[in-house]
């Protein structure tokens, strides 16, 4: 499937005992009507009738303005230097840093610390370990992040040896895990001039042939990477300067590889950025890479056509670029014009926007009620790093914040994600107005607003909260009361002893996803059933994301035929609802019969459906059913890579 093919991401979102609430809201975007004159008393208006609700649709007009989005775009550059009589460090400054984000959109700035003094020493002094920490703490200030590189040298290959780098790594990882949230990317660094893991005297066996390397030289790297890897938080992202480092030291399934990206810093310079690529296959190696972990850089000398404009937008989208150095090499930036740096400044890394959504015009409180939302991106690269989505539900009297099965690294360059979320509505009557929040995933950037994603949409930018406004609105009414009984028919003798009090018929919970009930009943053709991914293969837990015909379900039920599944349903419930389809994970093979039984009854038989067939949705009544049962069938010819799907099955 094509980068640019349209990717719905399908879930049913059950919010209940999570639902976060924070009253009273105070200057809420929405205020009450005004009071109505005294008049003469009236009798309570009921609720509104049960009956389907309106859905209201609203699509939104892109922007072209340059965002100052986290994690991405234009970076400046600044150094630092710590020589041998502990002079030359700068600080950073807020101010400084607080103009580029506000007045240049640049929230991401390029950090070099030089380690002079060190390169002989083995200890860190610790009034330098507190100068770097205080220069992350600017940064939190001032409402940006850093890319992080140490070096010993800018002037010659004379670094540290392996076991000084190491020991040094050891030092500093507790001042950058303490401000993991502030970085967005540390370079792997330490090595050679610049730290650019070239021109070195300790990683190379023979200084002068840097490029001829020696398995005690790779060995020696791979010290400094794993090092690296190991003693830092997992949240921060590590690059290396070339592909050859990441292909050579780190293997295509370790789970630290998902954690490396790459930082090209001769972007366009030659026809293979001056050693960057080997040939053809590190091109292809990197356009793969890149769509997961971040790729960043700058560029370093005009070498016309390459460095020209049409060469640097073919790599800048081909290798999903997330950052570039604004301040080097201003000869090969200046040389592309101001309409493709204002092009660049749009879309390096990602570029979400907001193409419509849907929702109710109104609900009844504490009832299931749809939202619908799609984006799509128009930016280089996705986000590299997962972050909440949440909609945001806000009245006169109460704000409630709701999780959307939204994962926006999966929003790659050129797709649509459209994500369908079954919400439970405020237990509060009302109008709510309704946003959409995309905030850090760090707890102590959470709730500052220069850390949220903004949408790339006209007018809907709330920067005083750091939410996308939806421009929709939803009336909750009050849940309606339930009907009462009708009383029996009197008895033809009054001598009989009054029957115990009825107990109460249960209540109808909000919607609940079918993975999280335990079934009474399992039988499955092939391993294990699966909860929220595919069947997969014969061990369990070794499904995938559910993958209908391009679509993704972040829930759902992964069997194989045959297949059997009984859940206790006791009378709480109305309404089954799921997507069923042979998971894509067949390559097209398989062939099913989906049905559902309720009380022993047959309720719904689907056609014969294929690893070719459209998805198909299902809904069936369940009122007052006491067992549900989902089956699985072959379609007569065998049940070879019958894996089905029940997505996003919910009871409601």
């Amino acid at each position: 499937m094509s980068s640019r093919a349209r990717l719905r991401v399908l879930a049913v979102a059950v919010v209940g005992a999570g639902l976060v609430v924070t009253v009273p809201a105070v200057g809420a975007a929405v205020v009450p009507a005004p009071a109505r004159p005294a008049g003469p008393a009236r009798p309570a208006v009921p609720a509104r009738p049960a009956g389907p609700a309106q859905v209201v649709t609203r699509s939104y007009a892109g922007s072209n303005e340059v965002i100052a989005n986290p994690d991405r775009g234009f970076t400046h550059y600044t150094e630092t230097h710590y020589l041998p009589d502990g002079s030359g460090y700068t600080p950073l400054d807020a101010a400084q840093l607080i103009g580029w984000r506000t007045r240049e959109q640049v929230t991401v700035v390029y950090r070099i610390f030089y380690l002079e003094k060190f390169a002989t020493q083995d200890t860190i002094d610790p009034a330098y370990l507190s100068l770097v920490a205080a220069d992350l703490a600017t940064a939190r200030a001032a409402g940006v992040k850093l890319i992080v590189r140490f070096a010993y040298t800018q002037s010659s290959g004379a670094d540290a040896t392996p076991a000084r780098v190491v020991a040094h790594i050891g030092q500093l990882a507790p001042v950058l895990n303490a401000s993991a949230d502030v970085i967005a990317a540390l370079q792997a660094g330490f090595i050679g001039q610049w730290g650019e893991w070239y021109y070195t005297d300790h990683f190379a066996s023979d200084p002068t042939r840097p490029w001829d390397l020696s398995p005690a030289d790779w060995a020696a790297r791979a010290s400094v990477l794993h090092a690296l890897l190991d003693a830092t938080d997992p949240t921060i992202t590590v690059q290396v300067r070339y592909p050859t480092i990441k292909q050579h030291l780190i293997a295509a399934n370790d789970p630290q590889a998902a954690r490396i990206g790459i930082h090209d810093d001769c972007f366009v310079a030659s026809p293979d950025d001056e050693g960057t690529f080997t040939g053809d296959a590190d091109r292809q190696w990197l356009a793969a890479q890149t769509r997961s972990v971040p790729m960043g850089g700058e560029t370093c000398a005009v070498d016309p056509p390459r460095s020209q404009w049409p060469s640097a937008a073919a790599d800048l989208a081909a290798y999903h670029w997330t950052f570039l150095n604004a301040d080097y090499n201003t000869d090969v930036l200046n040389s592309w014009g101001t309409d493709a740096l204002t092009e660049a400044a749009r879309r390096l890394g990602y570029r979400l926007r907001l193409t419509d959504s849907a929702v109710p015009a109104a609900a009844p409180a504490g009832t299931p009620m749809a939202v619908h939302l799609t984006l799509t991106n128009d930016g280089y690269a996705a986000p590299f790093a997962q972050r909440p989505a949440q909609l945001i539900l806000r009245s006169a009297t109460g704000t409630y914040r709701m999780p959307l099965p939204l994962d926006v690294r999966t929003v790659q360059p050129g797709s649509t994600v459209t994500v369908s979320a079954l919400i439970t509505a405020p237990p509060a009557p009302g109008l709510y107005h309704l946003y959409l929040a995309l905030p850090d995933p760090a707890s102590v950037l959470s709730a500052t607003p220069a850390y949220a994603i903004q949408l790339a949409d006209t007018g809907t930018w709330d920067p005083a909260d750091g939410w996308n406004d939806l421009q929709q609105s939803v009336q909750v009414d009050p849940a309606p009361a339930p009907s009462p009984s009708p009383s029996p028919p009197p008895t033809p003798t009054s001598t009989a002893a009054p029957d115990p009090s009825p107990s109460p018929s249960p209540s109808t919970p909000a919607a609940t996803w079918v993975s999280s009930l335990v079934p009474t009943s399992v039988t499955n053709g092939w391993g294990s059933y699966e909860r929220d991914t595919s069947n997969g293969e014969a061990a369990a837990g070794d499904g995938r994301i559910q993958s209908l015909r391009g679509t993704l379900f972040s829930r759902g039920l992964g069997v194989h035929a045959a297949s059997s599944l009984t859940y206790p349903l006791n009378g709480r419930y109305r309404l089954f609802s799921s997507t069923v389809g042979v998971d894509d994970e067949t390559s097209g093979r398989g062939s099913v019969v989906f049905q559902v039984y309720a009380d022993g009854i047959l309720r719904y038989t689907s056609p014969v459906l294929t690893g070719v067939s459209a998805a198909v949705p299902v809904s069936v009544a369940v009122a007052g059913a006491r067992v549900l049962r989902l089956v699985v069938s072959d379609a007569g010819d065998g049940n070879a890579y019958d894996h089905a799907d029940w997505a996003g099955a919910a009871l409601s």
